[in-house]
């Protein structure tokens, strides 16, 4: 369905400092692999132009220059911690056409392991030594693009990824204009672990800990994945705040977040649906961004990963029959802990337990048990901002989804101030969820 029309790497348009970059204990412990986005792109009236690839290819040159790193190779030093090798060797660059697919094919779906494997590049292995990044431009029947990126989640988070394509789009418009923002900040030193680093403290961190290692474990960790569909559940502004009405306790929508109301509605609505029993316990695991939390904060271009993983507990009995307190509230309260201490314990502990050495690809962070959700926010991401020239994207959207119980919120495009929710679960749930989860957001 897809064909490769070219494969090539992309360098830097001229020369890159050549050096090896530490990497913090949260680039280490942050998911190993490639994170695969989509950006679908609806054509203008001039085919002939449109996503012109040499224009597309000399931005992304002119851009590796800037996020220099991103053009290097994941390696690791003698210890065997992971590092980046700033060689300047270049990002691959594949152009596809499609045949089979038009934009409508694409638009508000649900990510899926064959969407993954035509419209974004893959490597033989998100272990060291590796490319740190990959991009696709596939030109579909209908004229219209989709631009697949995958760049290493422990070279940057969401939050920088989407900041390098910001800067690759700005540069695409204007080709010989230099980016209107300052450069990005590759330094870690602000996240180095104390000396001697502090195992001692208020904070567990389970999320964190060393995997075991034993057989079982093993075992357990390279299982199959259990069955799971995706759905797309989107919200207009109406609707959100409804559902924020219902879990602020105030009697006004501004009294709680986005993400607290919708994470808090998706949450009960999958306990109901998978009739949890009386004493169940329930977790809701999600990420909390840290570039503000710190003391001194780190700086507005900071390129990296600056986020922290939290858990919010509670029986399913209670969320269910008091969501407010039990869901929204306990929310805001594991977030609002997450300050400058919060952050230095985890990575004190990630040095002193040796997690930072230890996190692997499909290790089971991934594999959550049957009664818990791991929902990520990328409503505060600059996701639409990425106009190369014929218009900002129609969709963004992940192109895979790790297993049932994950889930992403996104913002709608537009101002109508509407969000998106995708979220897997097990085939047998996913009706009684999706039954729920519309019916208790009905606007007389």
């Amino acid at each position: 369905m897809v064909e490769i029309v070219e494969s090539c790497m992309v360098v830097p348009s001229e020369a890159t400092p050549k050096h090896k970059l530490w990497l913090s204990n949260l680039d280490i412990v942050a998911t190993r692999g490639h994170v695969p986005t989509l950006h679908v792109y609806q054509s203008t009236t001039d085919y002939s132009t449109f996503f012109c690839v040499e224009t597309v290819k000399a931005a992304l040159a002119k851009t590796l220059a800037i996020y220099y790193p991103l053009a290097g190779k994941l390696a690791v030093d003698e210890s065997g911690r992971m590092e980046v090798h700033c060689t300047g060797e270049g990002a691959l660059f594949v152009v596809a056409k499609s045949d089979g697919y038009t934009i409508d094919d694409v638009t508000d779906v649900v990510p899926t392991v064959e969407m993954r494997r035509m419209f974004v590049p893959s490597a033989a292995s998100s272990e060291p030594p590796c490319i740190v990044l990959m991009v696709q431009v596939t030109f579909l029947r209908c004229g219209g693009v989709i631009l697949g990126v995958a760049n290493h989640h422990g070279v940057a988070d969401g939050r920088s990824a989407f900041q390098f394509i910001k800067t690759w789009s700005a540069v695409c418009r204007g080709l010989d204009a230099p980016p209107s923002s300052p450069p990005p900040s590759f330094d870690r030193t602000i996240l180095s672990a104390r000396s001697p680093p502090s195992s001692v403290g208020p904070y567990e961190h389970p999320d964190y800990a060393v995997p075991n290692s034993s057989p079982a474990a093993d075992a357990d960790a390279n299982a199959d994945a259990a069955p799971f569909v995706v759905e797309l559940f989107t919200l207009s502004k109406a609707q959100l705040d409804s559902l924020k009405l219902r879990y602020g306790g105030g009697g006004n929508p501004s009294s709680i977040s986005t993400f607290r109301a919708v994470a808090t509605h998706a949450w009960r609505c999958a306990c109901i649906a998978r009739a949890l029993r009386p004493g169940e316990t329930t977790e809701l695991h999600t990420i909390v961004t840290v570039c503000d939390r710190l003391n001194p904060p780190l700086p507005p271009h900071f390129f990296g990963n600056a986020t922290v993983r939290v858990k919010v507990s509670a029986p399913a009995e209670e969320l269910i029959s008091n969501p407010s307190k039990s869901g929204a509230e306990q929310i805001r309260s594991v977030i609002n802990q997450v300050d400058d201490e919060y952050v230095r314990s985890v990575i004190d502990r990630a040095a002193v337990t040796g997690a930072s050495g230890h996190q692997k690809k499909g290790s089971s962070s991934h594999q959550l048990r049957q009664t818990d959700l791991r929902l990520a926010s990328w409503l505060g991401l600059p996701i639409y901002d990425a106009d190369f020239g014929w218009g900002e994207p129609r969709c963004v959207l992940r192109a895979h989804v790790f297993g049932s119980g994950h889930g992403y919120m996104v913002r709608r495009r537009g101002k109508d101030g509407g969000v998106g929710l995708t979220m897997a679960l097990e085939p047998e749930n996913m009706e009684k969820f999706k039954q729920l989860f519309y019916e208790e957001v009905e606007i007389n």
